[in-house]
C-alpha cells in the first residue's frame, strides 16, 4: 500500500506525513487508515472513491497536531490530522466533522450543517430531524398522559461534561458539531458490530467519552457524553435517514459527477408525511416567462394520490439536469411553503404489509423490516407469541391505512398470516398465492 494507492482509492485531495514519523510508523498508519476508510464507505453505503466527499478532503498523519487533541479537522483547509501517538480510534469522529462541514458548503451554507440547523430554509430536513432527536425527547405525565418536550440524556450529560472539563465559554461538549461527531462515531461502531465487524482505527474511541465524579454527598456519578439506550437507537435511525438523504442528493460525488446526473423523475418524502413526485414533462411551457414545464403528483402518507398537475419554470434558474433540484419549487407551488423539509427517496422504494389473524383477532402492520414474504413467514413460524414478537418486523396500523397502502402506487406486497384458517395469502397487487400453515411447517423441516 503506497500513498498514491491510498489517495487514488478514496479520491483524497492530498496527504501529508510528519517528519518525526518513522517509515514503519507511516506505513502502519497508512494501512490502518486504508481499512478504516473502506469501513466508513461501507457503513455509509457510498463508493470508496466518494469517502473524501467528492475529492475535497485531505489527510495528514502526525503533521499538523496542536494541543492535546488525538485528532482534529481543519475546516479552512478541509484536512484531518491524526497524531502519531493518539490518532488511532478518532478517524470516524473527524470524518463526521468533515462530512458536516464539506457537505454543508456544498449545500451553500457558510460552514457546518449543524451550526445552521435552526435555519430550516437552508438545511435539509433530515439534518434538522437528527439534531432534534439528539437534543430533545418526550416525557409523558403519568397523571394525564400528556407529553412534553424535554432535553435528552445525551444533551444533559454533555452539558454536565462541560461543567467538569470545558474551558470554552460556549460549551465544547454540548456544541451541536461535537454532539454530531460523537453520535456519528457511535453510529459507525454500532453498524459495524451489527455486521460482525470492528474497526478500532475508525471508531475505537467512540465509547470513551465517559467520566466519573464525586457528588457533594460522597456518591459517585457516571456521566456518558455519548448516546445510550433507546435514545441511541433513535439517533442511529435518524442518522441513517440523514445519510440516505445526503447520498441521494449526490453530495458525496464530485461537482462534475453531480452535475451530470440525469434523473427523469425525483421523489421526496415531505415532513408532513406526504410524498411528492416531480418529472420531466413533454408539454410546452404553460405560463408566461417560462420556457419549460414539469409534472407533479402528491400522495398522502398512505400512498393515495391527492393532487397532480404541471408547473412552468425557467430552465435558466437551475443548473444540471437532476430533477431533484425541482423539489423545493414544487413544494412551494403545492403547499405555499418555502421552508418545508423533505428527504429524497430512492426510485425503487416500495411499501409492504402483513397482518395476522388469531382467535378471531386481527392486527395489521406495515412491514418496516425489509424482509421478503418467505423470510417473514419463517419468522412467524419461529414465534411462540406471534402477536407480540412480530411487532419487531413492522409498524402497527389501522385497517383503513392498510387498505390505502395496498391500493397505493408504492405498494409491493401484502402477507396474510391466518392461524384460524390455517393459511397464508401473498398478494402482489395482481394475484394471490395461498398455502397452508402446514406447508410452512413442512418447508421448515
Amino acid at each position: 500500500m503506497t500513498g498514491k494507492d491510498f489517495i487514488g482509492s478514496f479520491g483524497i485531495r492530498g496527504g501529508e506525513v510528519g517528519n518525526w514519523l518513522t517509515i514503519k510508523d507511516a506505513q502502519t498508519s497508512l494501512n490502518m487508515a486504508y481499512e478504516a476508510f473502506h469501513d466508513f464507505a461501507d457503513v455509509l453505503g457510498i463508493q470508496p472513491g466518494q469517502a473524501a466527499f467528492g475529492g475535497r478532503l485531505s489527510i495528514a498523519f502526525g503533521a499538523r497536531g496542536h494541543g492535546k487533541a488525538a485528532a482534529h479537522y481543519e475546516p479552512m483547509q478541509e484536512v484531518i490530522n491524526l497524531t502519531k501517538m493518539n490518532g488511532a480510534g478518532s478517524l470516524g469522529h473527524e470524518l463526521f466533522h468533515a462530512l458536516d462541514d464539506i457537505l454543508g458548503k456544498k449545500l451553500g451554507l457558510g460552514g457546518m450543517m449543524t451550526e445552521y440547523s435552526k435555519k430550516p430554509a437552508s438545511v435539509p430536513y433530515s439534518v434538522r430531524k437528527l439534531m432534534k432527536t439528539m437534543f430533545y425527547g418526550e416525557e409523558t405525565n403519568p397523571g394525564n398522559e400528556e407529553t412534553k418536550e424535554v432535553l435528552t440524556d445525551y444533551m444533559n450529560n454533555s452539558m454536565k461534561m462541560d461543567g467538569q472539563y470545558s474551558r470554552e465559554p460556549f460549551g465544547y461538549w454540548s456544541s451541536p458539531c461535537e454532539m454530531f461527531a460523537r453520535a456519528g462515531a457511535c453510529y459507525l461502531n454500532d453498524r459495524l458490530k451489527e455486521c460482525g465487524g470492528h474497526s478500532g482505527y475508525l471508531c475505537g474511541h467512540s465509547e470513551s467519552c465517559v467520566s466519573v465524579h464525586s457528588l457533594p454527598d460522597g456518591r459517585e456519578e457516571t456521566i456518558k457524553a455519548i448516546p445510550s439506550g433507546m435514545e441511541r437507537t433513535a439517533i442511529n435511525n435518524a442518522m441513517e435517514d440523514m445519510i440516505t438523504d445526503l447520498r441521494e442528493r449526490g453530495l458525496f460525488m464530485t461537482d462534475e459527477e453531480r452535475a451530470g446526473i440525469v434523473r427523469d423523475t425525483a421523489r421526496a418524502r415531505l415532513e408532513n408525511g406526504c410524498m411528492l413526485e416531480v418529472s420531466c414533462s413533454g408539454s410546452p411551457a404553460i405560463s408566461e416567462g417560462c420556457d419549460a414545464c414539469m409534472s407533479y403528483r402528491v400522495y398522502d402518507s398512505c400512498g393515495m394520490l391527492t393532487d397532480d398537475g404541471r408547473i412552468g419554470y425557467n430552465s435558466g434558474e437551475f443548473q444540471g439536469s437532476d430533477m431533484a433540484v425541482m423539489i423545493p419549487k414544487a413544494i412551494d407551488f403545492c403547499f405555499n411553503r418555502k421552508d418545508m423539509g423533505y428527504m429524497i427517496l430512492k426510485s425503487e422504494e416500495k411499501r409492504s404489509l402483513f397482518y395476522m389473524v388469531m382467535h378471531g383477532e386481527r392486527r395489521y402492520f406495515e412491514n418496516t423490516s425489509g424482509l421478503d414474504t418467505e423470510t417473514l413467514c419463517n419468522a412467524y413460524m419461529e414465534c411462540s407469541l406471534p402477536f407480540v414478537e412480530m411487532e419487531r418486523y413492522g409498524r402497527e396500523i389501522e385497517i383503513e391505512e392498510y387498505a390505502a397502502i395496498e391500493q397505493g402506487m408504492t405498494f409491493s406486497f401484502s402477507l396474510e398470516l391466518n392461524s384460524d384458517e390455517d393459511e397464508t395469502v401473498i398478494f402482489d397487487g395482481a394475484k394471490c398465492v395461498r398455502r397452508s400453515m402446514g406447508e410452512l411447517t413442512d418447508y421448515k423441516k
